[in-house]
């Protein structure tokens, strides 16, 4: 994908554009706790999608852990198709079996 696509970071969230409340694509995550945040959703409006833009919204995420030296889980099954699927995002990705 070749747009130049703006996301927006936020506590607990990255969208696509100016304003959360009108975003056609967003992220959410947990606050870190015990050094490990958790992607909870990632959602993109169907009249942008396949586009990759859900594969930015992780790639925003994984940047940001890097950037802030934590660790990342998944609840949402986007992203973690993802993180198996990416082998680079294995330096922030730790699997727990227990969160649901």
């Amino acid at each position: 994908m070749s747009e130049d696509l703006k996301f927006t970071r936020e506590d607990k969230c990255i969208y696509l554009g100016d304003e959360r409340s009108n975003a056609k694509a967003y992220i959410t995550f947990t606050e870190p706790v015990d050094g490990v945040s958790v992607i909870e959703h990632t959602i993109v409006d169907p009249s942008i999608g396949g586009r990759g833009i859900a594969g930015r919204l992780v790639k925003e995420v994984v940047d940001l852990a890097r950037d802030k030296n934590i660790k990342l889980d998944a609840t949402c099954w986007y992203a973690k198709k993802k993180f198996e699927q990416v082998p680079e995002y294995s330096d922030v990705y730790v699997h727990d079996d227990t969160i649901k």
